[in-house]
């Protein structure tokens, strides 16, 4: 992994951290919704996809009406979390600008903001239930089938929804699944990233190349000076090739001259024609 996606990874890891819930209380509370929406998701598609049977279908409708009232309590969460963050801002500004008359943060009583939590939780409960058991009515008009294990369902699983997730925080819930999503996908790549290592190994193990054994450090390339005789001219010294050198000269190759008159035997012929 190179240092940039490290750096970029460990920052997501870090903001992660940072927004989970730190009570003992609260994770439980984080950890049995998200598994309540995986175990919906996966009691819909086994009924959906591989075999539709009474149990399967019961249970997809009592975690679905259990998951879903959390909806209000995230709604209503981030509504109460930006009032705070609002009124806080203007409060900062407000000290930086008079010091000498600092106000406190503001925080909405967490009663109130329990209080508002579980009626927003109720609501969208209510909500859900109605609108399956409508849904049940028409099915049950047009078919006759009763289908009373799915009716309790759903009036059940919104009651204890509602009373079990009213409390949820959006950004808590969030940052918990977006943890466990890590944790995941880490252990499921961890072992394809050790396979392509080894593999990357093994690959420069064998491109590497063969040093020589005579390498370019162990060449001696540096004359020996002390046997270079002193009476020896360099090369670029032309005082030896004075005027009374002797140096032979190339000799002038004798040059032929084409003679382009007439021969004798084309004059003898002329000539005759004459004749």
């Amino acid at each position: 992994m190179d240092p940039k996606t490290e750096a970029f990874e460990k920052k997501i890891d870090d903001t992660i951290a940072k927004f989970l819930p730190q009570e003992k209380q609260e994770k439980n509370r984080t950890n049995a919704w998200l598994g309540t929406v995986a175990a919906t998701f996966a009691t819909g598609f086994y009924t959906y996809l591989i075999d539709w049977n009474q149990i399967a279908r019961t249970g997809a409708h009592l975690f679905g009406a259990m998951a879903i009232p959390a909806g209000g309590a995230f709604a209503s969460s981030v509504v109460l979390n930006g009032i705070e963050d609002i009124t806080n801002f203007g409060i900062n500004m407000y000290n930086k600008k008079h010091p000498e008359n600092k106000k406190e943060p503001f925080e909405i009583n967490p009663k109130v903001k329990n209080a508002i939590k579980l009626l927003s939780t109720a609501a969208v409960g209510i909500a859900y239930a109605y609108g399956t058991l409508g849904t049940e009515a028409v099915q049950f008009n047009n078919s006759g089938i009763f289908q009373w294990w799915q009716y309790a369902a759903d009036i059940g699983g919104a009651a204890i929804g509602t009373a079990a997730f009213h409390k949820l925080d959006l950004v808590e819930t969030t940052a918990s699944g977006l943890e466990k999503i890590r944790i995941a996908s880490k252990a499921i790549t961890k072992p394809i990233n050790a396979i392509e290592d080894k593999l990357k190994g093994n690959h420069k193990d064998k491109s590497t190349p063969v040093k020589s054994p005579l390498e370019v450090e162990e060449i001696n390339i540096s004359p020996n000076v002390e046997n270079i005789k002193q009476s020896e001219a360099p090369a670029w010294d032309l005082s030896q090739y004075s005027e009374n050198s002797t140096i032979e000269k190339p000799k002038a190759q004798p040059t032929t001259i084409e003679n382009n008159s007439p021969s004798n035997d084309t004059k003898n012929i002329d000539d005759e024609i004459n004749i």
